[in-house]
């Protein structure tokens, strides 16, 4: 059960071990769980499979915040299952989860054990699973030969991300006076922007032209800009985490996210100043 921010992670897992998985998912986590080829149902149809259920491994992205989370809850009464939260990127878990009880926790790397053990206490039973999401960009980004090193990369966040911060200090003007910096700091690197996977390509083309217009918009694979970047700026997030393992030099459009409670990265004016 997941959304876009922990679907590739958390089904590039199961694909290496248990394709007999059915993932309940909606928007961009229900292609990426098709594309993986699991069967994908709906909230609607979740009751019907309860009595098949053994285990349910819950995305730490989707905390608290959604209703289905009643429905896991009265699956859990009525046949006994196991619910794993699997805490995938580590944001603001102690707010998601507030008024959950949680047993069973599922991780993929040290960090977010830690956390988790800082945030819920030491009674917790946690697991810690290969990341094979973070092996398999790796394995990817090695056969398209040597990283070459060519470009900006920009991570974009969903679309309103860009638009619902305070401006100046996040959100669009932010992004913008960044890719300014950026274009100064390397006039001849091209500046290739990513969206958010729960943002369309065009969706970002049409925000970011009126102010931005001087970069490319990126369709490409994670693994296939990284491949190319010399340097990765954005947000916080788990792809920014991903670069930062791959050796690439990052750096955080907003360190100070209060939400983000993950690897603290440079802030991009040190780099770009």
């Amino acid at each position: 059960m997941c959304e876009a921010g922990s679907a590739n992670l958390l089904l590039s897992y199961f694909d290496k071990i248990d394709k007999n998985v059915k993932v309940w998912a909606e928007g961009v986590a229900s292609e990426i769980a098709t594309g993986f080829g699991f069967e994908v149902i709906k909230s609607e149809d979740l009751k019907i499979f309860s009595s098949e259920i053994d285990e349910i491994f819950l995305s730490g992205t989707v905390g608290d915040q959604f209703n289905q989370i009643s429905i896991v809850e009265e699956i859990q009464r009525e046949f006994a299952v196991k619910i794993y939260y699997v805490f995938d990127n580590w944001v603001n878990y102690a707010q998601r989860f507030k008024n959950c009880k949680i047993e069973n926790v599922v991780v993929f790397d040290d960090f977010a054990r830690d956390l988790v053990l800082k945030t819920f206490g030491p009674n917790i039973n946690i697991e810690i699973k290969p990341n094979e999401y973070l092996r398999n960009i790796r394995e990817e980004v090695e056969q398209t030969g040597e990283v070459r090193q060519e470009t900006i990369l920009f991570l974009g966040n969903r679309i309103n991300d860009f638009t619902r911060y305070t401006p100046g200090v996040h959100g669009l003007e932010c992004f913008c006076k960044a890719v300014d910096l950026v274009s100064v700091k390397f006039p001849n690197a091209p500046i290739v922007f990513r969206p958010h996977p729960g943002s369309g390509v065009g969706s970002c083309a049409t925000l970011l032209a009126a102010t931005c217009d001087y970069f490319q918009i990126s369709s490409g694979s994670l693994a296939h800009e990284l491949s190319k970047s010399k340097l990765v700026i954005g947000n916080p997030t788990y792809a920014l985490y991903i670069a930062s393992e791959l050796g690439i030099p990052v750096a955080s459009l907003n360190p100070s996210n209060e939400f983000w409670e993950g690897p603290i990265f440079p802030d991009y004016h040190e780099l770009l100043n």
